[in-house]
């Protein structure tokens, strides 16, 4: 049963990851990401992809908003109304699962289109992959949301389903199923929080990048309204995750016999 402030602050959720779409997707269709692969010589295929967009770059930063902010938002609170200490029901395991293959498929789609700009743009200081907090963060919470899908899939079919012991322990000693379930448990939780944090953070610098890159190529001034835009989102990225958390901290409480 959930709490009038978990109700509250999932509206506020909801609310802020469409405004984070929204102005992000304006940012985009105002032609303020950068050159355009047609621009830089390339084909014509992101185009086709993206309509009116027209650009890689936005490509790649609209994948990514879908991917962290919406699906993985989506994906953690998942279980955000289930009664504390209760398992989580078979449709909230399966919901869970499918939104966070949603979030991989969008992070796929936002590699290949940061992948067209890259390899298209004529720019040479543009064409390094790994260079700035952005896509340092970026690879590294991309490396771990890997090894979490492996060890979410562990925990969801490999635990619930092994009836006996797994393996010996580095000492010899038995680590018995209920002892694998709990650490796999914990281990997930602990290891997804700090994804989603790191989710954001890599979305609010790209999202600077983004600014940095489009003034940098002189479309656009810093101060003009469609730069002050991604400065916006990147706001509305934190209440997104006070938000995500408050849901959480707002479940209600049980009362031990």
């Amino acid at each position: 049963m959930a709490t009038p402030g978990q109700l509250v602050a999932s509206v506020i959720v909801r609310a802020a990851w469409i405004i984070v779409l929204t102005l992000v997707l304006c940012f985009i269709k105002l032609g303020e990401t950068g050159q355009s692969v047609k621009n830089n010589g390339g084909g014509n295929v992101v185009e086709v992809l993206v309509d009116n967009t027209d650009t890689a770059f936005g490509w790649h930063a609209m994948s990514m908003t879908l991917a962290f902010p919406v699906f993985m938002t989506e994906a953690v609170l998942a279980y955000a109304f289930k009664t504390p200490g209760s398992p989580p029901s078979r449709l909230s395991i399966v919901w869970h699962g499918s939104l966070h293959t949603c979030t991989m498929i969008f992070i796929a789609t936002g590699l290949v289109g940061i992948g067209f700009y890259k390899d298209r743009s004529n720019d040479q200081n543009l064409r390094p992959w790994v260079y700035s907090p952005h896509s340092w963060i970026g690879i590294t919470v991309i490396s771990a949301f890997g090894l979490q899908l492996w060890f979410g899939f562990y925990k969801a079919f490999v635990c619930t389903v092994c009836p006996h012991r797994l393996w010996n322990g580095c000492h010899g000693e038995k680590f018995v199923l209920e002892e694998v379930k709990q650490f796999s448990h914990s281990f997930h939780v602990y290891l997804g929080r700090a994804i989603y944090v790191g989710g954001l953070i890599a979305v609010a610098t790209g999202l600077e990048d983004m600014q940095a890159t489009s003034v940098y190529l002189g479309v656009l001034s810093p101060l003009t309204t469609a730069s002050l835009v991604s400065s916006a989102a990147a706001l509305m990225l934190i209440v997104l995750g006070i938000g995500v958390f408050a849901v959480y901290e707002l479940r209600p409480v049980v009362k031990e016999a």
